[in-house]
């Protein structure tokens, strides 16, 4: 593919340059590209496919940043300017600066799932809160969200500070639960909640709530209710007392 280059002070052509095809990029900084492909190579005589993910600045054609994955690695961009890439292979998550490709951090997730389907990355007080979402399981219980549009968490929940120590001794499991929407920002605690019923003859509906405090990772409040919530549950921060509100009303 093409880009056209225009002048950002009259909008005259500059001129054009190669990119990546549309199906291969995956973000853009500024006049960066982030990108990918998928190639067969061969590792212990055997021929497999893996990722490439490269940075390059589409003006200038430099490549700032180049790694390559197993086909099972799962990345994700964040706040804008950053991308997460977890590799199932070695447990290994890193970070790069979509700025200029300078990696920010690379840390090792103990016991993360063996099929992991997405992950989740957010900033939040100074550390990433890192979602490792496995593929469902059979179970004898079936879950959805309360809320349709409630974000899924389904897998290990992880702290990992800036410079890339993990803050909490393990991580938090979470089984089927979904992401209570338009929590605070900067709030100490995470709150998910699932509704649902057992698969067994005399089926029973159920509720649940989580909150997990993200400084330590410990829980601070796990219910389960018979009666299912019919109305999507809200959070709220008190924040002259620096207390956390759940609101089920």
């Amino acid at each position: 593919d093409e880009a056209l280059v225009l002048r950002t002070i009259d909008g005259s052509a500059v001129g054009q340059k190669r990119v990546p095809k549309l199906t291969n990029r995956w973000a853009t900084y500024g006049r960066n590209i982030l990108a990918w492909d998928t190639a067969s190579i061969r590792i212990d005589g055997k021929s497999r496919l893996a990722r490439s993910v490269w940075l390059a600045d589409a003006w200038t054609d430099e490549e700032l940043w180049k790694s390559t994955y197993t086909r099972d690695a799962r990345g994700v961009v964040f706040d804008e300017d950053k991308v997460a890439i977890f590799e199932p292979a070695d447990g290994m998550l890193q970070v790069i600066s979509l700025k200029d490709g300078k990696q920010l951090l690379t840390q090792h997730l103990p016991q993360a799932p063996n099929n992991v389907e997405h992950i989740v990355v957010r900033s939040v007080n100074g550390q990433l809160m890192v979602m490792l979402n496995e593929v469902h399981k059979s179970q004898r219980t079936s879950a959805q969200p309360p809320v349709a549009t409630n974000a899924i968490a389904n897998g290990m929940l992880y702290a990992v500070r800036n410079d890339g120590e993990l803050l909490w001794p393990s991580p938090v499991v979470l089984d089927r639960y979904y992401f209570v929407e338009h929590q605070p920002i900067h709030s100490p605690v995470w709150v998910f909640h699932r509704v649902g019923q057992t698969n067994l003859k005399s089926a029973k509906r159920y509720y649940s709530v989580l909150a997990i405090d993200i400084r330590n990772g410990r829980p601070l409040l796990d219910e389960h209710l018979t009666a299912a919530q019919q109305r999507p549950m809200t959070c709220s921060v008190v924040g002259d007392r620096h207390e956390v509100t759940l609101d089920f009303a």
